[in-house]
């Protein structure tokens, strides 16, 4: 018998999803009069819920789910009858596909990019108030878990404190994050772990050439996966003299630039990272006030800044910032935070908590203003792009693409981020 999961009450929480769309040139077009068929999937502080648009309502729950990258099916712990198992369930309808077996002490943390395997890790506490430094522990259980066949889970007690962050394209290592010092961490660093041996590992260079490993301070405010899925790219703000593995290998001791945020480039194809340096005043403001995007082909990557006005578009090919343009900050870019698209039309639209600015995506000049009816946390399109959906405090809200004029809305208690926006299936 199939079921379904189905959970009404609510908390808030904080995560940001971001869609891959186009970079072409931006063109006007006429206020929408078209009604919209869209699968919202909602970042809530219980797990994710998926809202039917046509319908106007709330579709279903799925308490502590994850979405895999393409949003066509999610995991989650399954219920407390049978608490050694994960749900895979249909992110359409919230209909369990299959249950596999998993440790019951472990909850789902990183699916593999083609959504095959999920890696488990222990869950954070409401202690783990920072965005990105975990409690401290001397030892770490994470847990490979098959989501397809009868493979029993392969479980790895690693000596050290450990967070999932990414699989390699073609599954055989985990990238981890690793806390130092072990049982109180102030700083972090990328690695990997062979999922066949079971070492953990440095990343390599991009040059192939073997440099130091680098460690981090700051905050890692987001990530935001390539269309293709071989790149993992990662915010990372507040760290003021940072001295990357490139620098160390050359034998600097003192940061060559005023550098206080980067981009992680971590390949996930070859295993190679880089950093790719913002210029101040990125990453000098709060954390939550700075977003990513990217183009659907991979070329393109943007950031955004609101409590400084500074935006920027980097050449994922080459690795170097293109243009960079202050557009004036937002007055009040400290009452929520910041979220970045790129519509399919080209337009990159960045929302904040006076307005959303719709962006021509090469010279990066603001083209329209649009409204928000209330500080936003996250930020869809429709596939047809003209809906922008904003997810606020008590609901989710559907607005008109060219003029900002709000079109329907759903009540949603503590929505956070969006996840993914689909054209709904069949009800």
């Amino acid at each position: 018998m199939r079921r379904h999961w189905a959970a009404p009450g609510l908390t808030s929480g904080l995560l940001l999803g971001l869609l891959a769309t186009a970079c072409v040139p931006t063109t006007a077009r006429p206020p929408s009069t078209q009604s919209t068929n869209d699968l919202v999937l909602v970042e809530t502080g219980d797990g994710l819920a998926a809202l039917d648009w046509a319908a106007g309502r709330l579709r279903y729950t799925a308490p502590h789910a994850l979405a895999a990258p393409d949003g066509t099916r999610l995991v989650a712990p399954a219920h407390a009858v049978a608490a050694h198992s994960l749900d895979v369930l249909d992110a359409q309808t919230g209909t369990i596909q299959t249950a596999v077996t998993a440790p019951a002490t472990l909850t789902p943390s990183v699916i593999s990019t083609d959504g095959r395997r999920v890696a488990l890790a222990p869950l954070r506490t409401d202690t783990d108030t920072d965005t990105w430094q975990p409690a401290g522990r001397e030892r770490t259980q994470l847990a490979i878990v098959a989501l397809e066949g009868t493979t029993a889970p392969r479980v790895f007690d690693l000596a050290g404190n450990y967070e999932p962050d990414a699989f390699s394209a073609d599954d055989r290592h985990l990238f981890v994050l690793e806390y130092q010092p072990p049982a109180a961490p102030d700083r972090y660093r990328v690695r990997q772990l062979d999922l066949a041996t079971g070492t953990v590992s440095g990343v390599g260079s991009r040059t192939k050439v073997a440099v130091p490993e680098e460690e981090m301070r700051g905050t890692r405010r987001m990530h935001v996966l390539s269309p293709d899925r071989t790149t993992l790219y990662t915010l990372y703000t507040h760290q003021p003299d940072h001295l990357h593995a490139r620098d160390l290998a050359v034998g600097l001791t003192v940061s060559p630039g005023n550098v206080d945020a980067f981009v992680h480039v971590l390949n996930l194809s070859q295993g190679w990272a880089y950093c790719l340096d913002l210029p101040q005043p990125f990453g000098v403001g709060p954390a939550a006030a700075h977003a990513l995007a990217i183009s659907p082909d991979g070329r393109w990557l943007y950031v955004a800044d609101r409590s400084s006005g500074m935006l920027a578009v980097a050449d994922t090919d080459a690795l170097v910032l293109r243009t960079t343009r202050n557009v004036g900050a937002d007055p009040r870019a400290e009452a929520g935070p910041t979220a970045a698209q790129v519509g399919p039309d080209g337009t990159l639209y960045v929302a904040g908590a006076s307005a959303v600015l719709a962006l021509d995506p090469r010279t990066l000049e603001v083209v329209r203003h649009l409204p928000v009816p209330a500080v936003p946390h996250g930020l869809g399109i429709s596939a047809d792009g003209r809906h922008l959906y904003l997810s606020l405090s008590d609901r989710v809200a559907a607005l008109d693409a060219a003029t900002g004029a709000e079109l329907s809305s759903v009540a949603l208690p503590g929505a956070a981020g969006i996840a993914h926006v689909a054209t709904a299936g069949p009800r």
